[in-house]
């Protein structure tokens, strides 16, 4: 059976790409930047045209029904094609507004999103952007279907199918609170596991990275709390005798008065954020334009981990001032 595409509304489809990347109205409706009653409307004028519910309200959430399922893939796959046909070679994000969706750790959040947002809101004001938080677990598929344009993170392990540049590096050092028993010296190894510490993971079952990275070298703390947020750690170790360890580029937005701050006694606790995209969309213009800025951004960053950002953000308007972008990516 034919169908006739010109009796239907392209936006339908892109409203049904957005649900099956959200599985929520409300969470669609933002990315999508339309009222959640138009968002519900839509999805009714959908459900007429495939002739199925599409989505099902499974206790609070809502579940993609096989035929979603179905259409997932290809329908992804239609629209980017679409988008390729429709975006200028030569990209001009003052002439068109767009929206980036960015899956970005907590200290990327912290280190490198504020200098981006205030950068973009200078040289392209049209430009959106909609930073949210995911397990690395969840990259991968969140890339190949599209529901991201790029992963800014530490993500060590991902298919080679996938690009990535290197953006800042970190470390971590440990932190306690002021007068706790460890802070009158140099803090030994022997201290650092006979103490209790609060451990930071990125999320549910998952190992935290710098406690990857000590049991690389055959090292397994006394972990007595958990907290899946770095944000979290300084007012818990402030008020306990636990030891956190904590990435250095994160300390000027906490307020460290009651805090103790001293090197970590192993060495090698180091990271790498990088950028990581889908390959597919290399071809894409803006998404060229976007990748590029992003690193632009990372170069500025300031080479004291502990500069706030306050103080860093004249410079780096400065420098981005006169930054072309002319600087190869590697796709």
């Amino acid at each position: 059976m034919s169908v006739n595409l010109a009796s239907i509304e392209m936006r339908l489809l892109v409203v049904m790409d957005a649900l099956l990347a959200e599985n929520s109205v409300s969470k669609a409706a933002a990315r999508l930047g339309m009222s959640q009653p138009a968002t519900s409307n839509a999805l009714n004028r959908l459900r007429q045209l495939f002739n199925d519910p599409l989505f099902v309200r499974v206790g609070s959430a809502m579940q993609p029904t096989a035929r979603s399922q179905e259409l997932a893939a290809p329908l992804s796959e239609a629209l980017r094609q679409i988008e390729n046909i429709l975006v200028p070679q030569d990209f001009q994000p003052q002439d068109m507004p767009w929206v980036f969706t960015l899956a970005v750790s907590e200290n990327a959040s912290a280190v490198l999103l504020p200098a981006l947002l205030a950068h973009l809101a200078e040289t392209a004001p049209n430009i959106r952007v909609l930073a949210e938080s995911h397990s690395n677990a969840q990259l991968v598929e969140m890339l190949d279907r599209n529901a991201i344009d790029f992963a800014i993170g530490v993500i060590p392990h991902l298919p080679r199918r996938f690009s990535r540049a290197p953006l800042f590096h970190d470390r971590y050092v440990c932190m306690m609170r002021r007068g706790h028993p460890l802070a009158q010296g140099p803090l030994t190894l022997d201290e650092f596991l006979q103490a209790e510490h609060l451990a930071v993971k990125p999320g549910f079952g998952e190992t935290s990275r710098v406690d990857q990275l000590l049991a690389e070298r055959g090292i397994q703390r006394n972990i007595f709390a958990t907290a899946h947020q770095f944000v979290a750690a300084p007012a818990i170790v402030a008020h306990t005798n636990l030891l956190a360890l904590m990435l250095e580029r994160m300390l000027p937005m906490f307020d460290t008065s009651a805090l103790h701050i001293t090197e970590a006694p192993v060495e090698g606790l180091s990271v790498r954020s990088d950028l990581v995209w889908s390959q597919p969309r290399s071809s894409l213009p803006s998404h060229k334009w976007m990748a590029r800025k992003i690193q632009a951004v990372a170069r500025t960053l300031p080479q004291d981990p502990r500069q706030t950002p306050d103080a860093a953000l004249p410079a780096l308007a400065n420098s981005l001032r006169h930054d072309k972008g002319e600087r190869p990516w590697t796709p």
